[in-house]
């Protein structure tokens, strides 16, 4: 691994990279191969088996002046050392999730406290130490677009749960092991009735359970547009307290006329923004059927070709040269007037709107065994051993299946 690259840290509200601001300036990356079921569960990018089409998109990644890849999935059965590698000597730096969006799906109907799903943290586990192996890697999301529509919230003490879990099972890693202790967020959709209420509930409470940073989607801006009519400005104040990092983990509308123009990638990564958010994520980096993309896969030789919104959004970028210089700004404690002062949020009231209670379900797994089989080197071997199932496999069997989650948040046979 490439020593020469920073660990990305969290200090305060703010992304670090050593003792300068880290402002994100992503990409979603991601294959877009036909699979039988229409599932991109299983394609990983960063394997040793598309190592070429990596190499080949590197140099366009640095024309973008991209730091940062968003990867939904990996697994952790396969090797990534030098796609890492590759993205380390590239100043480029991996965002990934514990559960991707096809997981996701399946935690709405989780007995969180059953043995089985103690099984399937051992695969969860196995992702973060594949991840966690990685000076590169800047932090993992421990759900994305969970939650769309207000019964999906009295499903959100799952998510704080898990969160527990993972960041207990790295803490204790770090001490038997000397493994790296990754930071853990949360990716929102892109529903701005919730955006602010999952913020709260998800970076509120104890640190042991909270988020380390919070991201949303974000497709308010629409071709020529600007910071009071794309809602940008209202974003600016919704967020203007936050004590952790806030990002966009997805943006860039497709108004379907035309290239888009990227003008908001200006504004994101502005002074004027850069104050209260941390960047953002561009969707996305190969060309699918949905046409997001910026760059199109040559049928002939494996090229890559520069589509029109990969020019647009290189010229936006360009024009944001400053970025790599943004320092924090001015504190009440400098002498700064009118300053904001970031305060962490209190759960939400419960409502018809937001039905998620505050206490979460208890962790299934012994702890000291956990520990046990950190210490013996065996975790992967036994993960191995005891499922031969993916996640997805699990969710889709009788372990998810068992209950339900009614619209008063409690649980139903």
């Amino acid at each position: 691994m490439a020593e020469s690259i920073t660990p990305i840290s969290i200090r305060g509200r703010y992304l670090w990279k050593g003792k300068d601001r880290f402002i994100i300036n992503g990409v979603v990356y991601q294959p877009h191969e036909h699979t039988g079921s229409g599932s991109c569960f299983s394609q990983d990018p960063l394997t040793d088996e598309r190592l070429e089409e990596l190499e080949r998109s590197i140099p366009l990644l640095r024309e973008l002046g991209i730091n940062t890849l968003f990867v939904p999935y990996v697994n952790a059965d396969k090797n990534h050392d030098a796609a890492m590698e590759m993205l380390a000597e590239a100043g480029i730096y991996v965002l990934s999730c514990v559960l991707n969006h096809s997981e996701m799906k399946h935690m709405r109907n989780v007995r969180m406290e059953s043995s089985e799903v103690a099984q399937g943290m051992l695969q969860l586990f196995r992702r973060i130490d594949c991840l966690a192996a990685y000076r590169n890697t800047l932090g993992l999301f421990v759900g994305e677009e969970f939650i769309n529509s207000a019964p999906d919230t009295a499903a959100a003490p799952v998510i704080r749960a898990l969160t527990r879990a993972v960041k207990r099972y790295m803490a204790l890693a770090a001490r038997v092991a000397g493994r790296r202790v990754l930071p853990v967020g949360y990716k929102a959709a892109s529903v701005r009735e919730f955006t602010r209420l999952q913020y709260e509930y998800f970076a509120a409470g104890d640190e042991a359970e909270a988020i380390d940073f919070y991201a949303f989607d974000c497709y308010d801006w629409t071709g020529k547009s600007s910071m009071s009519i794309s809602g940008y400005k209202h974003l600016l104040r919704m967020f203007r307290d936050a004590h952790i990092p806030v990002f966009f983990s997805e943006y860039g509308a497709n108004a379907g006329v035309g290239a888009r123009l990227f003008q908001e990638t200006r504004s994101i990564l502005s002074r004027d923004m850069t104050d209260t958010f941390s960047g953002g994520i561009v969707y996305e980096f190969f060309e699918g059927s949905n046409r997001y993309g910026l760059v199109r896969e040559n049928a002939e030789g494996g090229s890559l070709q520069r589509l029109q919104d990969f020019k647009n959004l290189r010229a936006s970028v360009q024009a944001c040269e400053h970025v790599q210089h943004v320092t924090a700004p001015p504190t009440a404690a400098e002498g700064e007037k009118n300053v904001v002062v970031p305060r962490k949020p209190e759960m939400p009231a419960l409502s018809a709107r937001w039905r998620a209670k505050p206490k979460i379900p208890e962790c299934p797994l012994d702890w000291d065994e956990v520990r046990n089989q950190i210490e013996d080197a065996e975790w992967v071997d036994v993960a191995r051993d005891i499922l031969d199932l993916q996640i997805e496999e699990l969710a889709e069997g009788s372990v998810w299946g068992r209950f339900q989650i009614d619209s008063t948040g409690q649980r139903t046979e």
